[in-house]
C-alpha cells in the first residue's frame, strides 16, 4: 500500500509541474510512449502513418516489453517528410527515443467466465504509468535557392500517463515534458542568409524546454487492435519552422499473446 501511495504522489507532482507553460523550439511533434504496458512480459508493438499541420508525413514504429511487474522499457523511431512551405524546398529527419518507467494497474470488473471473452477481449482496468528517457534526432531543411541547414539535438524528458480499458475499447493520455538541446548546426551551399538566420541563432542558446501531449483511441482485442492517435505542442519558432500537430492511424499488436498462441498449435 505505502508503494502505491508512493507512485501516486510522485504521478500527481508530475502533472503538476507538467501544466506550467514551457517554449519549444524547432521540434516536430511525435507520439508519445503509448503502449501502455500493465502487467509482467507485456511485449507490444505498433506501427502507424501519420499526417502533420504542414503537408506531409510521417512513420512511427514503437515496441515496449515488461520483464517485471511494474517495470517496463519502452522504444520508438520516428521519421517524417514534409513537402514544400514557404521558403523551403523539402524538411525530413527522424528521432529515436528509449524510456525506463513504472506502472500501476486498477482492474476494474471482469468478464464473464467464458473461452471467448478470455481469449478474445483485453482486460477492463485503469492505469497511470511514469517514464524517463532519452532521445537523440536530426532535421534537414533544403531550401529555394542554394543553402541547406541539419539541425542535430538530444531530448532528455519525463512522461506521465493515464489509460483507460474495457474488453475492447482503450484511451489513452499522456503528457511529455523535457528539453531541447541541439548541440551542432550545419548549414550549406551559398545565397540569401534570411531562410538560416533562426537556425544560426540556435548557437546562442543552449538547451530549451518544452512539452508536448498525446491522446490515442483503441479499439482493440487481446491480441491486436487499430487506433487513432492525436499529438500536439506549444512552441516558439522564432523564425524557424516546425512540424506541429499531428494525427497517426496505426496498429498495435500484443506480440506476447501472439507467441503463446504459436506454442499452444
Amino acid at each position: 500500500m505505502i508503494k502505491i501511495k508512493t507512485f501516486f504522489v510522485f504521478f500527481i507532482c508530475y502533472f503538476i509541474f507538467s501544466l506550467n507553460g514551457f517554449s519549444q523550439y524547432y521540434y516536430a511533434s511525435n507520439e508519445g510512449s503509448l503502449l501502455a504496458l500493465n502487467e509482467k512480459n507485456d511485449f507490444k508493438g505498433s506501427i502507424a502513418v501519420g499526417r502533420n499541420s504542414y503537408i506531409g508525413k510521417n512513420m512511427s514504429y514503437q515496441i515496449g516489453y515488461s520483464p517485471l511487474n511494474n517495470i517496463a522499457f519502452q522504444f520508438s523511431y520516428f521519421a517524417y517528410k514534409a513537402d514544400p512551405v514557404q521558403e523551403r524546398k523539402f524538411s525530413s529527419g527522424n528521432l529515436f527515443n528509449g524510456a525506463i518507467g513504472t506502472y500501476y494497474f486498477l482492474p476494474i470488473g471482469k468478464h464473464r467466465n467464458t473461452s471467448i471473452h478470455k481469449d478474445l477481449l483485453m482486460k477492463k482496468g485503469i492505469m497511470a504509468d511514469l517514464y524517463m528517457g532519452y532521445g537523440k534526432g536530426n532535421m534537414f531543411n533544403n531550401y529555394i535557392g542554394a543553402k541547406a541547414s541539419k539541425l542535430f539535438f538530444n531530448k532528455p524528458f519525463i512522461q506521465g500517463g493515464l489509460h483507460w480499458q474495457t474488453g475492447t475499447l482503450a484511451v489513452d493520455y499522456v503528457t511529455k515534458f523535457g528539453f531541447l538541446d541541439y548541440y551542432k548546426t550545419e548549414i550549406y551551399g551559398f545565397g540569401s542568409q534570411q531562410p538560416t538566420t533562426g537556425i544560426e541563432n540556435f548557437e546562442l542558446y543552449d538547451t530549451f524546454s518544452y512539452r508536448e501531449h498525446s491522446v490515442r483511441i483503441r479499439l482493440q482485442l487481446k491480441i491486436m487492435g487499430v487506433f487513432m492517435t492525436r499529438t500536439w505542442i506549444n512552441h516558439s519558432d522564432r523564425g524557424a519552422k516546425f512540424i506541429d500537430n499531428a494525427t497517426h492511424f496505426g496498429m498495435l499488436l500484443e506480440l506476447d499473446e501472439i507467441f503463446k498462441k504459436k506454442k499452444e498449435k
